[in-house]
């Protein structure tokens, strides 16, 4: 009965551990020359993955950022073709997706905001 306690104190303590973390902000913006940038902002540290594909759903950038709660991170899209692409973050809560309209030299500025809802 002991061993039985133990285990499901074990298991009560250990829940932490792996809970998610619904406390995520990004925001992508760009400068109107090509150049987008990614905040993001999470209460736990951890490793994130920011990977860009464009309409085809071809990889164009990937890189995987460790251990860290927050990066401001810049991405030129100059010397790409204009169109659609789609940008994904993917941390220990989730994987989300931006839709990015990239325009060449005709882009405007923009600027958004991203607050994820507690599950």
């Amino acid at each position: 009965m002991k061993t039985v306690f133990r285990i499901v104190l074990f298991l009560l303590l250990s829940i932490p551990a792996f809970s998610v973390d619904r406390e995520i902000l990004y925001s992508v913006t760009s400068n109107g020359l090509g150049i987008f940038t990614v905040n993001y902002q999470s209460s736990q540290a951890g490793k994130v993955k920011v990977s860009i594909y464009d309409a085809k759903k071809n990889l164009v950038f990937s890189e995987v950022i460790a251990n860290v709660n927050s990066f401001s991170r810049p991405y030129n899209f100059n010397g790409l073709p204009a169109g659609e692409y789609t940008l994904y973050i993917e941390s220990t809560s989730g994987k989300y997706e931006e839709k990015i309209a990239y325009q060449g030299n005709k882009e405007r500025g923009m600027l958004r905001f991203f607050k994820l809802p507690a599950a």
